[in-house]
């Protein structure tokens, strides 16, 4: 029966455990190579929307990396939010299902020292922000070094449903730069109920397995 219970909870903790989501931008929702740019639901399937604050409504643009970038995380295809005069330049993903994780590899404009990461939970509550200081340099699609960054970050095992990328607010607007997006999803209530039933069923055909034998 020991024997039984514990393979059951195997496979039930194996069932439930978050999937892993990586968008690398190289290719698009379909599995395709990407284009010059991509509209907000491009990814939904992924369990990601993406927005940004370019002028241009419905599309987040992607540049090549530079040949000259090397030894960095960013590489080929990657999110690029172009500086605006008056504009507050952000970069937004909401998530459904919502996750417990999320990080990318990022880079900004040159001078600045740091991004800001706010997360939010269901109904936009507050859960977090955070100051991500710059740590490499990367060159972006002009040739020019500018300061970068790997952000990995939680809200504490709490549900993360929007994150809002910030560049460094001051005199002047900056570019941001996103790669390599990753988030631990949690499974849907729809599958869990699966999950639970498919378990039960599994326990009633082993203990009447048992019990032939």
């Amino acid at each position: 029966m020991i024997r039984k219970l514990t393979f059951l909870s195997c496979v039930l903790s194996a069932a439930v455990s978050s999937s892993a989501g990586l968008i690398d931008f190289e290719t698009n929702g379909s599995g395709d190579p990407s284009g010059a740019s991509f509209p907000a639901g491009e990814y939904a399937a992924q369990g990601v929307t993406i927005n940004d604050s370019d002028p241009a409504p419905g599309s987040t643009f992607l540049n090549d990396t530079h040949p000259a970038n090397v030894g960095t995380p960013i590489t080929g295809k990657y999110v690029n939010v172009g500086a605006f005069d008056g504009v507050d330049t952000f970069l937004e993903l909401t998530f459904a299902p919502g996750v417990t994780s999320v990080g990318f590899d990022w880079a900004t404009g040159a001078g600045a020292l740091f991004i800001n990461i706010t997360l939010l939970g269901p109904g936009d509550v507050f859960l977090d922000v955070i100051a991500d200081a710059t740590d490499s340099t990367f060159i972006n699609d002009a040739g020019v070094e500018v300061p970068a960054g790997v952000f990995d970050g939680d809200a504490g095992g709490l549900e993360i449903r929007r994150v809002v990328i910030q560049d460094q607010h001051g005199p002047v607007e900056r570019v941001l730069i996103l790669d390599n997006l990753r988030f631990q999803q949690i499974p849907e209530p729809a599958s869990l109920l699966l999950i639970a039933a498919g378990a039960a069923g599994l326990g009633r055909c082993l203990g009447r397995r048992g019990r032939a034998a």
